[in-house]
């Protein structure tokens, strides 16, 4: 079986290429850990949510992030956390640009681990739709 045949039986197996670029959401539970985020201290900040994923539009929403009721909402540019009623508690524009300073290293704040998770489902999720796993061909060669 060459790479694209197998790419194509995976494909189909989790609904076919037609199904994936029809999907307009992705929802799942969450409930992560480890060490990664303990040494940022924040070990407990993706423990129970609710997720939803957006294949096509670069978004993320986390459900009961940081407080039951509370939304954490990432984009590639802005992240936020909303109240349970829809009202902003904090946000950041230009996320990314944050990792780079020396506080970094140590410490996440909220805003921090939802870029960051944010970032991760969004990528984790969408695999199968996105334009690398389509375009993905093969070719025999060797080592």
């Amino acid at each position: 079986m060459t790479t694209e045949e197998l790419v194509d039986e995976v494909m189909e197996e989790h609904g076919g290429r037609t199904r994936w670029k029809e999907l307009e959401v992705i929802e799942a539970s969450l409930s992560s850990g480890g060490f990664a985020f303990a040494s940022r201290l924040q070990p407990f900040a993706l423990r129970h949510l609710k997720l939803s994923v957006n294949p096509h539009a670069r978004r993320v929403t986390l459900r009961d992030f940081s407080r039951e009721g509370w939304l954490g909402i990432w984009t590639p540019t802005h992240v936020q956390i909303r109240d349970d009623n829809d009202s902003p508690v904090s946000e950041r524009h230009e996320p990314r640009a944050q990792f780079g300073r020396l506080l970094n290293k140590v410490r996440w704040d909220k805003l921090d681990i939802l870029y960051f998770a944010g970032y991760a489902l969004w990528n984790y999720c969408r695999f199968p739709s996105s334009s690398i796993f389509q375009a993905f061909h093969s070719q025999n060669g060797r080592p």
